[in-house]
């Protein structure tokens, strides 16, 4: 999961410190099982054990290679035939650390879950509020049918927009993830040919509240809605369950259906159902994981550093926390500091 140097270089201030992942090597307690431990979907299961991983990733490693005999593209063909090759040889104390690979992604995964609480805690702390959980929707979408070239393009324009929103939030402590959803229109707009299947980039991150509060209608500039996307940003108060954090990681997706819209709480809500993706379009999924790369993980005014036990984890940038609450001081001459 390393970075390139141009990657680094062309990154906004903020954002840089995703470099620093790729100074450190995630830990071996976290391909195996035990704490952190939270449930997942609506039927409150038990997350995904080691086992489960490693099951997993013997499909994926046969789902690659599979795919790259079968497709006539010759790039994305070398693409998936070289990601089998590398996941493959991912095993104990030897991690292959590439974003497409079912163990090193759960291992992220559960060294977020660990260390992201703390972190917003910190930072929540300094200004005495609470946390709350933020999904951002662009309205950018790819084609799953496009070429490989094709969906680099559309994913550096995503990347893009983002990065420019949150070059804007100076004082925002926010760590999330971007998550990959595969949206299948209602029967009405397929009927119409007004919409196909696509693919939706998002971010979905957790911040303090009065900090997100403070650059909400900023963000929601950034990000306005439109007849697909009908609240691109969404703030809720966190409710304290890790699942908000792994969701920001998450390992599994699935191909979600929109159905007729029902009342839900006492208002109109949307509808949907969640199938399990055809291998198609999960290697394109995984495909466009691997051009995401380290960016998956969100940081901004946060940065991964040594704990005390030389640990790495996230923590804020104490001196980029709370100048949207507190003015910047004055010098003797009146110009600030």
């Amino acid at each position: 999961m390393e970075l390139e140097a141009t990657d680094v270089e062309n990154a906004p201030r903020k954002l840089r410190a995703l470099n620093r992942i790729a100074r450190f090597r995630l830990r071996e307690r976290f391909y195996k099982d035990g704490k952190p431990q939270w449930l997942v979907s609506r039927k409150n299961k038990p997350c995904e054990t080691s086992d489960q991983a490693e099951n997993y990733h013997r499909i994926a490693v046969n789902r690659f290679r599979r795919l790259a005999r079968e497709t006539s593209d010759e790039i994305e063909a070398s693409r998936l035939k070289s990601i089998a090759d590398i996941i493959r040889t991912c095993r104990p104390y030897d991690r292959c650390h590439h974003p497409a690979c079912p163990l090193c992604l759960r291992a992220l995964q559960r060294w977020f879950v660990w260390t992201g609480p703390t972190a917003l805690k910190i930072a929540s702390r300094r200004l005495g509020g609470r946390i709350a959980a933020v999904c951002i929707i662009p309205d950018l979408r790819l084609t799953p049918s496009a070429s490989l070239e094709h969906s680099r393009d559309q994913v550096a324009r995503v990347l893009a927009l983002f990065d420019r929103a949150f070059d804007r939030t100076s004082g925002l402590c926010l760590i999330g993830g971007i998550d990959i959803s595969v949206n299948v229109p209602e029967k009405s707009d397929i009927e119409s040919g007004r919409d196909v299947e696509r693919l939706q980039l998002h971010v979905w991150a957790l911040a303090p509240e009065d900090q997100i509060r403070t650059v909400e209608l900023l963000l929601r500039r950034c990000f306005p809605t439109n007849r697909v996307v009908k609240d691109a940003v969404r703030i809720d108060p966190w409710d304290g369950d890790n699942r908000a954090f792994a969701y920001a990681l998450k390992t599994s997706f699935v191909r979600r259906i929109s159905l007729e819209p029902r009342m839900r709480s006492g208002r109109m809500g949307r509808n949907t159902r969640n199938k399990p993706l055809s291998v198609k379009r999960w290697g394109r999924v995984m495909l466009i994981l691997e051009i995401i790369g380290a960016r998956r993980l969100v940081m901004v005014n946060s940065e991964i550093t040594l704990d005390h036990k030389g640990r790495p984890v996230i923590r804020p940038i104490k001196t980029r926390i709370g100048s949207l609450s507190r003015p910047e001081k004055a010098n003797k001459r009146g110009s600030p500091t």
